[in-house]
């Protein structure tokens, strides 16, 4: 057995906990396919119930027909590998109302699967749920960067969750790499943020986007043609796809910077904003969309401490 397929069989027993009695099924678009294969096997090793599901990354939104949700509902377990990320779907949600367990693997490859799984499980999981329950307890968040960023966020009664990369519990949800502490926006926020390192690829080097946001929501976007790109996007969901929806602090120590969104995200110290949909972290914000921005390196003060300082968590 070489190297990925045992980080394979560990995901399915450690993360995920399959056993012989359950089901399971791998969402895959062609990218990814080489993986998805390797996992399945691994699967079928566990259980006779395993199942791939390959998808044209075009029509990844077609898994949302009631024939797709019909049939993984049945699934015990999810796996996703897909290039778009399922994290903020509607999928997802139906999925976790059916008690579904989910990992979603974004835009995984296998050089990095490896490395996904070599963290310490232990530690960052410690890390997030302590993170997590500092940001319930919080009132209000003062974020800046060196690039302009400057925004005051209330978190005052919201709901925090972390990402363990464990999913062993029904519905429960999870992402590789761990890592991360986020919590649910309401809409209460203003100040300006400037785009980093967006995962949709409208953001081109050469333009500086500044996003003014007023009672939470993006009220002006500017900077080049990349502005009018995340403009018109929000804008496919209407206001709530402008609404700022989520904050979260990346607590993995063991993350090296690739300039990969799912991944550099959750790098210990990067902070990330995120606009749209929020049903997973237990918001309210229904939009068909999700878009994440990286803020770094990052300076953020909770109710005057320090969270993350010159891009460094310093809450232990």
């Amino acid at each position: 057995m070489n190297r990925t397929e045992k980080t394979a069989l560990l995901l399915l027993k450690k993360h995920i906990g399959l056993n012989s009695k359950e089901s399971i099924c791998f969402l895959v678009d062609e990218p990814n396919a080489d993986l998805a294969q390797i996992l399945f096997h691994q699967a079928r090793r566990i259980t006779r119930h395993a199942f791939i599901l390959q998808l044209d990354s075009k029509n990844i939104k077609s898994l949302e027909s009631k024939k797709s949700i019909a049939f993984l509902s049945n699934m015990s377990c999810m796996v996703s590998i897909t290039s778009i990320s399922l994290a903020h779907s509607h999928l997802h949600y139906l999925l976790s109302q059916q008690d579904c367990r989910f990992i979603a693997m974004d835009g995984m490859t296998q050089e990095l699967f490896g490395i996904a799984l070599e963290t310490d499980i232990k530690m960052t999981s410690r890390t997030s749920l302590k993170l997590a329950d500092i940001l319930k307890i919080g009132k209000d968040l003062y974020l800046t960067d060196d690039k302009g960023t400057e925004l005051y966020i209330s978190i005052n009664n919201q709901k925090a969750k972390a990402n363990t990369g464990m999913a062993l519990n029904k519905g429960e949800f999870a992402q590789l790499p761990p890592g991360l502490a986020s919590i649910a926006l309401s809409g209460d926020s203003f100040g300006t943020l400037v785009v980093q390192n967006d995962q949709t690829a409208f953001l081109d080097p050469a333009d500086l986007v500044n996003i003014k946001i007023k009672q939470g929501r993006a009220v002006r976007i500017t900077g080049g043609k990349s502005a009018k790109r995340i403009s018109r996007y929000l804008s496919t969901s209407g206001s709530e796809g402008r609404l700022l929806t989520e904050i979260g602090i990346g607590t993995n120590n063991q993350i090296k910077p690739n300039h990969f969104l799912p991944h550099e995200k959750v790098k210990s110290g990067m902070v990330h904003l995120g606009f749209g949909n929020n049903r997973y972290l237990g918001g309210t914000n229904n939009a068909r969309l999700h878009f994440d921005s990286l803020v770094y390196p990052a300076n953020l003060i909770m109710d005057n401490r320090n969270i993350v300082k010159n891009g460094k968590l310093v809450i232990e």
